[in-house]
């Protein structure tokens, strides 16, 4: 490998991992963390357009989390009173969850922090440098999930 690509190796390595740490995804006007505030929009988006809601193995399979760490994350947003849990009725084995109307307050206050903190980004650096890094990053994505598939 030449010298000048393991530099921008290196450089990659490291903006990733500053970016990791600059927590901007974490622009919450909660107390949660992160990993409690990502698991509300996903039982949002993925469950609440569902009268019945989203089962919890349907929640570790798309938060790719064991079951045991879905409950556990339930167990606190459910004491915090922002979704509710209930037994499925055609299926007893099935635990549904539904985000409460003070879950939802507090995913849509979150989606529009992160919008102000994108159209900031965008004024700051211009729409043809986030269009130009939106497009690197679904690359990379996209060559991300074919390396997996190779894998599997």
């Amino acid at each position: 490998m030449s010298e000048k690509k393991e530099e921008l190796a290196i450089k990659l390595m490291n903006t990733f991992r500053e970016f990791k740490k600059s927590n901007f995804h974490n622009n919450s006007p909660s107390e949660l963390t992160p990993g409690q505030i990502g698991m509300l929009h996903l039982i949002y988006y993925q469950g609440n357009n569902q009268a019945i809601g989203i089962s919890v193995s349907q929640i570790s399979e798309l938060s790719k989390q064991t079951a045991s760490g879905v409950t556990q994350s339930i167990n606190f947003l459910e004491n915090e009173k922002l979704v509710t849990r209930t037994i499925d009725k055609n299926d007893r084995r099935i635990i549904r969850v539904k985000i409460t109307p003070p879950g939802l307050k507090l995913v849509e206050e979150h989606h529009q922090s992160l919008l102000n903190l994108s159209y900031e980004f965008i004024e700051n650096l211009g729409e043809e440098k986030i269009s130009t890094f939106i497009d690197i990053l679904e690359d990379m994505i996209a060559f991300r999930e074919r390396m997996n598939e190779k894998n599997d």
